[in-house]
């Protein structure tokens, strides 16, 4: 068996760096403040290994630029800094503009200039990617009315609420209706290898998924698509009965119901859909269902500034008293000591 190995400065290099003057596929990143950096470290880090036939991260086949209002330095929620190369000008130098999100007060609060170049990018029929919550943004612009986008279900109910108009979905990696594309998180190198075998070849983008380990390139997303959940740990869904249970969980995260009016709803027995659970996630149905809406409310806690009454109804619970119960006892605070540390840390 023989193998070929890539040397900095070899011949190939040279061959490579004259024989591609121009990108298969340019992509422009629009951070908002507090972005999420791993969607966007999958995404650029699938592109810089496509980008050459060596190792150098030459921008050679894909080509990517950090772009912001006024070259102004935006922050990750995780604390980076990253200084945008080029200010909001001429969108269709780019094969696509990638919206990455965050913390929702700064997704849900884009400046105009932001909305006006998205407006203008969409107008010229530049695709426009939605990366964690910058589906928010996106939404925010006028861009998903009346079409579907990929959420996070920690979000959903949030999103559905402010955006009536848009469609959301929580069980596809990446949803695209027309020229935008959403996608809710870590799906981002998922995203990223189905764009560069679009433009560059699926050997491109194999390379990418075999050095960052990523087995193989996912099929071609549909809403009937198993999500990672975090409530799974790294398994995936193993039955579609437990599939399309968790799938209704998460859409009446608000307005729950008794396990035998869901199991009801996917023609299957409680004591079957108890079975499910038990063995694939080892936990009850209703346990699982409580856990999806505290962790919903912990999100609105976080994101928002909606009383703790309000978010107790608004997750399902019968009161404050009872919502703040179950909170402490599976978190080890209370919904107002919870907001109180978390706004003594960001002070």
């Amino acid at each position: 068996m023989s193998m070929s190995f890539h040397y900095p400065g070899g011949v190939e290099e040279g061959l490579e760096d004259k024989e591609k003057a121009f990108p298969d596929i340019n992509v422009g990143f629009l951070l908002v403040q507090d972005f999420t950096l791993m969607p966007v470290a999958g995404f650029v880090e699938s592109l810089r290994f496509a980008a050459d036939r060596s190792f150098r991260s030459k921008q050679l086949y894909c080509r990517w630029h950090w772009i912001g209002e006024g070259k102004q330095k935006v922050t990750a929620s995780c604390g980076m800094d990253i200084m945008p190369q080029y200010d909001l000008e001429n969108p269709r130098q780019y094969d696509y503009i990638a919206v990455a999100g965050g913390l929702l007060d700064a997704a849900t609060s884009p400046s105009q200039q932001v909305i006006d170049f998205l407006k203008d990018a969409y107008r010229q029929g530049v695709p426009i990617i939605g990366l964690c919550s910058g589906s928010f943004v996106l939404a925010e612009a006028g861009l998903l009315d009346n079409r579907k986008c990929a959420v996070h279900f920690t979000v959903w109910e949030y999103f559905k609420q402010r955006y009536p108009n848009v469609r959301a979905i929580v069980d596809s990696g990446h949803v695209r209706d027309g020229n935008v594309i959403t996608c809710p998180g870590g799906t981002a190198i998922d995203l990223a290898a189905e764009l560069i075998t679009t433009h560059c070849g699926r050997s491109r983008a194999l390379k990418g998924l075999d050095y960052l380990l990523v087995s193989q390139l996912t099929a071609e997303p549909e809403e009937e698509e198993v999500p990672d959940d975090p409530f799974l740990g790294t398994a995936r869904y193993e039955s579609r009965l437990l599939e399309r249970a968790i799938m209704l969980m998460q859409e009446n995260i608000g307005t729950p119901y008794s396990i035998k009016s869901l199991s009801e709803q996917i023609n299957t027995t409680e004591r079957q859909l108890t079975r499910l659970f038990s063995t694939f996630l080892h936990t009850s149905p209703a346990n699982f269902w409580r856990k999806l809406r505290l962790e919903h409310g912990r999100n609105l806690l976080l994101n928002t500034t909606k009383t703790v009454t309000e978010i107790a109804y608004e997750t399902g619970f019968s009161d404050t008293s009872h919502f703040s119960q179950w909170y402490k006892k599976s978190y080890g605070e209370t919904p107002i000591e919870f907001r109180k540390r978390r706004t003594s840390l960001d002070a």
